[in-house]
This record gives C-alpha cells, structure tokens and sequence, in this order.
C-alpha cells in the first residue's frame, strides 16, 4: 500500500487535529490539540488492525479499515463509521463497566 496521508479536524470532545499516514503496512495516527499543541501518537501494524477488528466482532482487510477510518474524518459521517477520541479515564471507565463495578 502506498504512503496517504489524512489531516483533519475532528470535533471529538475537543478540537483535535487528526493526521493519518500509512507507510507500507503500518498506519500511524496523529492528535494535536490545538490549543495547547500536545500531540499524542500511535502506530499500528497491518496484522494488529486485522486482529483487532477480528475481536471485536467486524473484520475489516487493513486497506478497507484505513479506507474507512479517513473517509469518517473527511465527511464526518456517524451514520457509517464512529470516531471518538478516549483519554485514559475514558477507558478505565469502561472497564469497570464491563466488569460490573459501580463507579463513583
């Protein structure tokens, strides 16, 4: 697969700038918070997003995720595809859901 790369605004919570580039078979994603200029990084191998999408239920080839992934950012399209920035206590949060725990 041939580099791309995505930049967009996404109104997740915040404001964040979102920039996405794939490099062979691996994707890496990028949020900046505009305003205070933090950024935060991910890479992700072809064979984890496959992997990934396996459990969760929806397999998706990594071509079609990225596909999919960029064409939420660009058109902003929640009926198709979700996308959500969760910080940390978002997901611990999430945990002790699933594990049944009453949260504070």
């Amino acid at each position: 697969m041939s580099s791309y790369v995505c930049v967009h605004t996404c109104a997740c919570r915040n404001d964040y700038v979102v920039y996405v580039s794939v490099s062979g078979p691996i994707l890496r994603i990028e949020l900046e918070d505009p305003e205070t200029v933090d950024r935060w990084s991910g890479e992700f191998s072809s064979q984890f997003i496959e992997d990934t999408t396996q459990k969760a239920g929806n397999f998706k080839q990594f071509g079609i995720f990225v596909k999919m992934l960029t064409k939420a950012l660009h058109e902003n399209d929640t009926r198709n595809v979700l996308v959500d920035i969760l910080t940390f206590a978002d997901l611990e949060i999430l945990r002790a859901r699933k594990r049944g725990e009453l949260l504070p």
